[in-house]
């Protein structure tokens, strides 16, 4: 149950339709029925049947009222209606019904032509009779006879009607309903705005709750993506072949999405060609198509970089009826691609499809583009390999003989016929047959002899690079070359070639293949961007731009920035802030690194750079490692923004958000509410060991449980408690109730505890004060009920016959009605005062008060245990006089004359009443009529319940009677010292 509608104000001015309804009410005449004595037991019974169901079901509290008005005959149906705005319209909605018309629960009225709509705006309730012969939506069947509305009030603002409906003739509603309707309708409301406002509280905490679910649920996400891209690039480093790394990268994205089909293809002249493929669940789509069915308007979208997206093929205003039809022929319902490549001529694109339609994140596009730029530089690096390992078997192909050493073979090579230079090889017996023992490694033979044989038949050129003896007798190096002498019938002559020696090269070589392999294996793997510049200077000696020398396989993915090689950054961006090229400066001239994060206003980004010059000091070369963090830095605005809000939320709430340690339970945070709570500042609060500042405002008896609460949140548990502080500015006891759940870190560790306390001391208070209440209603019915039955006992025994029994017990019964009357009146903790008594029953003798003399002091408050028998005693005394003595006889009067005796400071003062009979004819016989039940309730039943001290005599002139009994010791008509 909420409150929402206490927005809806009445209006101002009532419609002309409803102001024609000030002829149906008929209120005045509830003044002129005939009254009925209050109904306290019906108003007890349905206000305790209320307070149990605000304990058990509160949301159902107005139904449950609606329900008791029915069931105890008090309407034939009954209802609660509130206003509310509907489409805009005020409209009154049944909330409650019960009786003849529930089948309406939940109907709603206008506001127009509705006689809820002049009880709400006069604030006042009204008697209707036969509403529908004007009230069009109120002719439902059963007709209403009489109608009585009473206002719903809501923070003392009316906002609807408790009303009901008598369908018959023999119905009349009177005073004592609405007396009674409004009392219960006073309790609903009560309870109605009380469990609005819990809703409330538990609507915000939960939407709080929800918050910092969907928070922590897109970090888990933005950590998942980030692990699994690193994943990825340990996954391509290794390939060699651009179909190997498309393949490998479609498969990790299809299976990290769970989507159908992620795949790999080109785009050129027009049509498509998907290369490769990680489908499941869906037919292969590997082979070429046309893109004629596509909008040129759409596939100008595919840029390198950007990710085209679409949730739902059957939707998408920027597909057309063809390319609709050709997606879904493919078993594609929804897709997101990314370019990869682009050159002008050919497209390269990676494609995440699903068979299903599909909301596609902003984290799944972001992670769509980033297995991208990873396969795009995957795909770049194994180009250059391939073009780099061709480069140097070219270069192998075009190196010249440059010979140190000539030689001469014959035409077998079994011999060396002449060896000339400066002589490299072991030693001149190197000649002859015995070159080859001389100068070859034995375990190279059977290289050398296989190029040898491929030489001589095929009457080519030889050349090897191959080990050999050195003059030192090391083993070196030499690349030899010959080529064959053929004679005029083509066959070989001898051979004629240079040896050189090689040694250091293939030395270097290898150290430097080594380098270059461990060197290209990091400059590939590297997910940050590289590059090389060299800085300009003008002639002030300023810096003035750079030129980009070399870039790494990242570079494009980091900057956004393509073909930068041998580009001047001042032709790239021209409006590039300053601050990038004196950074760079600094370095080229100092040669001292610079390592710091900036952005680009012109490029949209933001980068971690570390800048270090390479090479010679006058190159002003410098080389640039870095990463692109504009992702990071604009999570971290948002992460600022979205804790500004909830730092916002914490200042403005009236509980008190407080995050502890989980380890030594010291507070980390507390909103300013704390102070309001608590009483405490909190710079005070948070200095030093505050978990012990905290537990000392606890009171001892819940000290040990509220710390025991803490330490199960630790253990995972969320847990809610209450506890009593002691606020040190006023000493004042405040109830607590604390709301704590544990925080975890990213390994799951709960490393922090939140909470949200709430003062509920008032909560509280009016639990007790209801408990009260109810205890105190239940005392008094008791005792009501005694006194009743111990009437009846007594009349019926003092009584002749049934008809004497009604006439005695309808006054007597009077007499405690009219004491009912005046208890049902007091504030709360009140008394009945003894004058109040005695004139309610003066008041009660028609047309005799002229002969009644009344002298004591006013204020005399009395006991509410013993009012009701006190009563009755006063009630028979006034009786008897009527029927017997002063009041019967126009001659005589009664003097009634009371004050106050003040015993011993410790006890309670005595109240002395005097009743006396002045100018009665007594006749001789008077033992029947003066000594009945008032003369023995007077003699004995005070003496013994009330501990009074009481006298009764029959003297020459009537009655005299005196009563002495204990009274409340205050002498006011307000609040009365408790009896």
């Amino acid at each position: 149950m909420t409150v929402e509608h206490r927005k809806e104000k009445t209006p101002a001015v009532l419609p002309d339709v409803l102001l024609d309804l000030n002829e149906v009410p008929i209120t005045e005449a509830l003044a002129g029925r005939p009254t009925r004595p209050p109904d306290f037991e019906a108003e007890a019974h349905v206000l305790s049947e209320l307070a149990l169901e605000l304990t058990v079901s509160p949301g159902s509290i107005l139904q449950r009222l609606v329900d008791l008005i029915v069931e105890r005959g008090i309407a034939g149906s009954a209802g609660i209606s509130i206003l509310r705005s509907h489409n805009g319209v005020s409209a009154f909605r049944w909330d409650a019904v019960a009786g003849l018309w529930a089948a309406r629960l939940g109907g709603i009225m206008p506001y127009e032509a509705n006689p809820c709509g002049i009880v709400v705006t006069r604030n006042t309730p009204l008697l209707f009779s036969r509403p529908h012969t004007h009230v069009p939506a109120a002719a439902a069947e059963p007709f209403i006879h009489e109608v009585l509305l009473i206002p719903f009030p809501a923070r003392d603002e009316p906002v609807g009607t408790l009303w009901v409906s008598a369908h018959d003739g023999e119905r009349a509603f009177d005073g004592e309903d609405l007396r009674l309707l409004t009392r219960l309708t006073r309790f609903a409301s009560a309870a109605y705005v009380m469990t609005g406002a819990l809703d409330e509280a538990q609507a915000a905490r939960e939407d709080l709750e929800r918050r910092v679910t969907d928070r922590t649920k897109a970090l888990r996400e933005s950590e998942e993506h980030h692990a699994f891209l690193l994943r990825l690039s340990d996954i391509l480093r290794p390939l060699k072949a651009p179909a190997e790394i498309a393949e490998a990268a479609a498969r990790q994205l299809g299976d990290h999405l769970n989507i159908s089909r992620a795949c790999y293809g080109e785009i050129s002249e027009g049509r498509l060609t998907i290369q490769r493929e990680h489908g499941r669940g869906v037919s292969s789509i590997v082979g070429e198509y046309s893109l004629d069915a596509f909008d040129p308007e759409f596939l100008a979208a595919y840029r390198v970089g950007e990710v085209v997206a679409v949730c739902d093929v059957e939707t998408d205003a920027r597909l057309g009826a063809a390319a609709k039809a050709e997606l879904q022929s493919r078993g594609i319902a929804s897709f997101a691609d990314v370019v990869l490549l682009g050159d002008g001529q050919r497209t390269s694109i990676l494609c995440a499809q699903h068979a299903i339609p599909r909301s596609w994140t902003e984290a799944e596009r972001f992670l769509i583009r980033s297995v991208g730029e990873r396969m795009r530089s995957a795909i770049e690096r194994a180009r250059a390999e391939v073009a780099l390992q061709e480069s140097e078997e070219r270069f192998r192909a075009f190196v010249t003989a440059s010979s140190d050493v000539i030689y001469r073979m014959s035409p077998d090579w079994s011999e060396m016929r002449r060896l000339d230079g400066p002589g490299f090889l072991a030693d001149e017996g190197s000649l002859g047959q015995g070159w080859v023992n001389g100068t070859i490694l034995p375990e190279d033979r059977p290289t050398i002899d296989a190029a040898i044989d491929g030489a001589i038949r095929g009457k080519q050129v030889f050349e090897l690079e191959h080990r050999v003896r050195r003059t030192d007798g090391s083993v070196g190096w030499t690349h030899s070359r010959a080529v064959p002498i053929l004679a005029g019938n083509g066959e070989i002559v001898e051979w004629f070639g240079a040896a050189s020696d090689v040694t250091a090269r293939k030395t270097a070589e290898a150290a430097l293949r080594e380098s270059e392999e461990r060197y290209l294996g990091l400059y590939n793997a590297l997910d940050q961007g590289f590059c090389t510049i060299r800085v300009a200077f003008d002639g002030e000696g300023n810096p003035a731009d750079y030129r980009f020398e070399e870039v790494s396989p990242a570079f494009e993915a980091q900057t956004g920035i393509r073909d930068a090689a041998g580009r001047w950054m001042r032709d790239i961006t021209p409006g590039l802030d300053q601050f990038w090229i004196d950074a760079y400066g600094r370095v080229a001239l100092t040669g001292v690194p610079a390592r710091f994060e900036a952005g680009s206003e012109q490029l949209d980004r933001w980068w971690s750079v570390y800048a270090y010059r390479i090479g010679d000091p006058n190159a002003r070369t410098v080389a640039l490692l870095f990463s692109d963090i504009t992702e990071r830095k604009r999570t971290e605005a948002a992460l600022r923004e979205s804790e500004a809000r909830l730092s916002q939320f914490g200042e403005a709430s009236s509980d008190v958000l407080w995050m502890r340690d989980a380890a030594t339970f010291q507070w980390m945070y507390l909103t300013p509410a704390f102070e309001t709570i608590y009483g405490l500042d909190r710079t005070a609060a948070l200095f030093g060991d505050n978990m012990v500042g905290w537990a000392d405002l606890i009171v001892p008896e819940d000290r040990e449980r509220a710390v025991a609460n803490l330490q199960r949140v630790t253990m995972g548990e969320r847990v809610s408690f209450e506890y009593r502080i002691r606020r040190p500015t006023n000493d004042e006891i405040r109830w607590l109730r604390d709301t704590a759940f544990p925080m975890r870190d990213a390994s799951g560790t709960v490393r922090w505890i939140g909470g949200v306390g709430r003062d509920i001391t008032e909560e509280k208070e009016r639990a007790e004060h209801m408990c009260v209440l109810v205890a105190e209603l239940q005392h008094r019915t008791r005792n009501l009920m005694s006194i009743v039955r111990a009437t009846a006992e007594k009349t019926l025994r003092n009584s002749a016959d049934l008809a004497d029994f009604k006439a005695r017990y309808i006054v007597r019964l009077a007499a405690l009605s009219r004491v009912q009357g005046l208890l049902s009146r007091l504030a709360e903790g009140a008394r009945i005062t003894f004058d109040e008594l005695i004139r309610s029953e003066v008041a009660a003798i028609d047309g005799e008060g002229a002969r009644i003399v009344l002298q004591g002091p006013s204020g005399v408050a009395l006991r509410s245990s013993t009012l009701q028998t006190f009563a009755l005693a006063v009630h028979e005394l006034a009786t008897n006089a009527v029927k017997y003595g002063a009041l019967a006889q126009p001659q005589a009067r009664l003097e009634i004359n009371w004050h106050l005796e003040h015993a011993e400071p410790e006890q309670r003062p005595w109240l002395h009443v005097d009743w006396r009979e002045r100018g009665v004819v007594v006749p001789m016989q008077t033992g029947s009529q003066r000594n009945g039940a008032g003369r023995e309730l007077i003699e004995r039943a005070l003496p013994y319940q009330l501990g009074a001290r009481t006298t009764y005599v029959m003297e020459s002139d009537g009655v005299h009677c005196t009563i002495a009994l204990p009274v409340s010791g205050r002498m006011m008509s307000g609040k009365m010292a408790d009896a």
